[in-house]
Formats: C-alpha cells, sequence, structure tokens
C-alpha cells in the first residue's frame, strides 16, 4: 500500500510541477534527449534561388522525474503530448572578404514542432551572395564561402531550450556582372 500511495504522491508532484511550469511562462525543466538538424540541398548552390530547408527532430526521453530526484518511483513516461514547441532557424554567411554582407546574419525562421518532427525553409536574398568584384590581387575569382544554420529548440512549460549542431552548407558567390566602358 505504501508503494502505491508514493507512486500517487509522486505523480501528482509532477502533475503539479507541470502545471506551475506552464502557468509561470517559466522554461522547461527537462532537457530534450536530442535535438538535431540537417540541412538540404547538401550540393553547392551556384544560382539563385538560394533556398534551403533544414529539418530535424526531438528526441525526447523515456521518463521524466520530479526536480530534485531520479527514483523510478518518482518519474512519469514521455508521450508525443510534450512534444510541442518552436524551433528558430538563424542563417549566417562566413567570411569572404569579397561578400558584403560576409559574417552577418543573412536569414531567419522560426517553425512549429509536430509530432517531434520540424521543417523551415530558408531563402537568402540573392544580394547577400552577390561578390563586390571578380577579381583578387590580379587574379579571377573561384572561391566558395560557407553558409552556416543554427538552429535552436525554443523549449516549452516541460523541456528547456537546446541547440543542434551547426550546419554548413557551401555555396558559390555570384560574381558582379562586367561593365563594359562605352567608347
Amino acid at each position: 500500500m505504501r508503494k502505491r500511495n508514493a507512486a500517487y504522491g509522486s505523480i501528482g508532484l509532477l502533475a503539479l510541477t507541470l502545471c506551475v511550469g506552464g502557468v509561470a511562462g517559466a522554461a522547461g525543466f527537462v532537457s530534450p534527449a536530442r535535438f538535431t538538424a540537417s540541412v538540404a540541398p547538401k550540393h553547392i548552390l551556384a544560382s539563385p534561388p538560394f533556398t534551403w530547408t533544414t529539418t530535424g527532430n526531438v528526441v525526447l526521453p523515456i521518463y521524466i522525474c520530479a526536480p530534485g530526484t531520479s527514483s523510478p518511483v518518482y518519474c512519469v513516461r514521455t508521450t508525443a503530448a510534450e512534444c510541442k514547441g518552436e524551433v528558430s532557424v538563424t542563417v549566417f554567411l562566413g567570411t569572404d572578404r569579397l561578400l558584403t554582407d560576409s559574417g552577418k546574419q543573412v536569414a531567419s525562421a522560426t517553425g512549429d514542432v509536430v509530432r517531434c518532427r520540424y521543417s523551415i525553409t530558408t531563402h537568402i536574398p540573392t544580394s547577400a551572395l552577390t561578390a563586390t568584384s571578380k577579381i583578387i590581387n590580379g587574379r579571377e575569382r573561384g572561391a566558395y564561402t560557407g553558409v552556416y544554420f543554427y538552429a535552436r529548440f525554443l523549449g516549452n512549460s516541460i523541456f528547456k531550450p537546446m541547440d543542434a549542431r551547426t550546419q554548413i552548407v557551401i555555396a558559390r558567390p555570384i560574381n558582379p556582372p562586367i561593365l563594359v566602358k562605352k567608347p
């Protein structure tokens, strides 16, 4: 009888903690097991439109325990109902001395987590990947630049925010048009 009462007490304590966290608008108290991100296409984009899709999932822990405990008596199994929230994707250009937006944030987007999965499409303006010159030190330019995608699960009333590994895609900047002087 004591074990059953302890189990009901722990579930009540966990439910109380979850409700208070949700009402107060506080960040979650449990970290997700994993948060993944993948960017497609992975091949080099050399011409507009510069559009990438970031997909991934939030992997939940099997059990959620009341804060300060690790005993299975005080834990409940997670379900898909807890797997909700938002994901933010921020895109930065790598350093390239001929790009005007070099090293700067060029795009950002936010999307919802549905059934522990998300998919966010990001468009980078052509102006961000247009080189200011075609020549470097007397030689024609043929370099590539990295495009960095940072994905972050923003959390919810149960789960804390978490970052995914940075994804890097290589893109070739657009050479500026050659200006012909009129005689």
